[in-house]
């Protein structure tokens, strides 16, 4: 009976190693497990067009702090849970599966970020909201996310988009740079991105 419970407890402390393929789908699945397949490769291609300018892992970029957040209260271990719930959550970790090994032609035209388009079009955070001096240029609708380009940090294609700033003194006398949204084409304007 002794050997039988220690062989139970070691069964469930036991955690379960994952390949990176198989960290990167549960992310996948975290961040956009309840869209469509073009969804879930819009997520993957907003890490690997980061992963490439910056010269980092896909790893690495997701798990970097505060950028993919599911991963701020999730462990792998948790989210390969959610996984198993029930049918709908196992064909969605396939799906994210399924995206890894083929993520095909980049969706969101070189996106590096992404929010909610809840979070988009209520203007709650600095990537919804030009005046909050981010240099981010949304560029399609992806089922309920936004996809976009932050200008200031990364570069674009030749003849792409340019970050345009006005300049403005503050109350010190001090020269301080504001993005210019009337600056930005007509369909990367509030609203006016294409959807798919």
């Amino acid at each position: 009976m002794k050997l039988i419970l220690e062989q139970w407890r070691h069964f469930i402390n036991e955690q379960k190693s994952f390949t990176d393929r198989e960290k990167i789908a549960l992310v996948i699945f975290g961040e956009a497990g309840g869209e469509s397949l073009l969804g879930k490769k819009a997520v993957l291609h907003v890490a690997m067009n980061r992963s490439k300018h910056d010269n980092k892992s896909l790893l690495d970029i997701m798990e970097n702090s505060g950028q993919f957040s599911i991963l701020n209260n999730n462990t792998y271990e948790d989210l390969y849970k959610k996984t198993q719930k029930d049918d709908m959550q196992k064909k969605a970790y396939a799906e994210s599966l399924e995206v890894v090994d083929d993520p095909g032609d980049d969706v969101t035209g070189g996106s590096t970020h992404y929010l909610t388009t809840k979070l988009y079009y209520a203007k709650k955070t600095s990537w919804a909201n030009y005046d909050k001096n981010r240099c981010w240029a949304p560029m399609v609708e992806i089922g309920k996310h936004v996809f976009g380009i932050e200008m200031g940090t990364y570069p674009l294609e030749p003849g792409g988009l340019k970050c345009v700033y006005k300049y403005k003194k503050d109350e010190n006398g001090e020269l301080i740079k504001i993005y210019r949204p009337d600056r930005v084409p007509a369909r990367h304007d509030f609203g006016k991105h294409p959807k798919k």
